[in-house]
């Protein structure tokens, strides 16, 4: 049977190699810089940068740990390592506030607010209300700084799954609810494994050299999860935006031979193909090959089989005669 110094070893080069999957993530989003999408892509960006510095900081604590085998974090490694976790909420949030296309300026500046508030409690908190070990001595300021913890974990659960709840008509793509799903569910039991890990510091319950105690940490496990899920979101979403329909490319009787790109518009705008899917879709509607399509839109084959399943999700069809059908019972 395989001692725990043996799995908190595991964990420890765990963490190293999710470290340089968020480098290869953050290299390979490069290549949508010039993106339609702007915001998708920075938020998405900016989370995943929030998740390197947050293994960067847990493997430094490993490391810390197994080389020397206590750990004395000064208050810029505290401040560091609590701001990390605060970034990956709240560029989450704003990762699924750009995927929904949810336009509430009073949300955005909601949450926006919210975690700045939260941002300047714990650099407060974790930078002068605490010790080396995380241990909180004043009683008075230990229930403080725990009730801050909770609601940093409870607030964001709320809103998270209130955003799922009450857009989830609004997320037709099946990758985009599976993504939001799935990333929602790890990240927010991550939070709340370390929220519970937290307070067992903060009132001396658990010592923070855990590398020789029992308790296995599962957050490598929860970030290689969530930068996997990361990882093929990235490698599928397409980051142009939603196709909308202007009063240039209405469609006008005297235009017959744009007659049926003005229907292919219309149906792009009505059932939220984004810019290059409608791209795609009056290519497929012509007769375009596959290859014909990636190479005049300069793009991979796959990424445009990828589109294709899309926009056949999204108009309800299954095949490309059914498209040119689709378009033609328009006329």
């Amino acid at each position: 049977m395989l001692s725990f110094t043996y799995i908190k070893l595991f964990i420890y080069i765990s963490a190293g190699f999710i470290g340089l999957m968020n480098i290869g993530f953050l290299l390979f989003l490069t290549k949508y810089k010039d993106s339609g999408n702007r915001k998708l892509y920075r938020a998405t960006r900016n989370f995943s940068f929030s998740a390197l510095l947050l293994v960067i900081m847990y493997f430094l604590f490993l490391f810390l740990r197994f080389v020397f085998g206590e750990l004395d974090n000064n208050a810029v490694l505290r401040v560091l390592d609590i701001i990390a976790f605060v970034g990956l909420k709240y560029f989450w949030l704003k990762i699924m506030l750009d995927i929904v296309e949810i336009k509430s300026d009073k949300l955005q500046r909601m949450i926006d607010v919210l975690f700045l508030i939260f941002a300047v409690l714990c650099v407060i908190n974790f930078g002068f209300f605490m010790d080396s070990q995380y241990y909180v001595a004043n009683t008075a300021i230990r229930s403080y700084v725990i009730a801050v913890n909770l609601l940093l974990s409870t607030i964001p659960f709320v809103i998270n799954f209130y955003l799922i709840i009450k857009y989830y008509h609004q997320m037709i793509n099946k990758l985009d609810i599976i993504f939001i799903i799935v990333n929602s569910t790890l990240i927010h039991l991550n939070a709340w494994w370390n929220s519970m890990m937290a307070i067992g510091l903060y009132s001396g319950k658990i010592m923070l050299s855990t590398w020789i105690t029992p308790i296995t940490d599962p957050t490598s496990i929860f970030l290689f999860l969530i930068n996997l899920n990361l990882f093929i979101f990235i490698y599928q979403k397409d980051f142009s935006p939603l196709f909308k329909l202007s009063a240039e490319t209405l469609p006008q009787e005297k235009k017959e031979t744009c007659a049926d790109q003005g229907i292919l518009d219309i149906l792009a705008h009505k059932h939220s193909l984004t810019v290059r899917e409608r791209e795609v879709a009056i290519l497929v509607y012509q007769g375009c090959t596959n290859p014909d399509i990636a190479e005049r839109l300069f793009i991979s084959r796959n990424t445009v089989r990828n589109h294709i399943h899309n926009i056949f999700y999204k108009l309800d069809i299954s095949t490309r005669m059914e498209l040119v059908h689709l378009v033609n019972s328009q006329k």
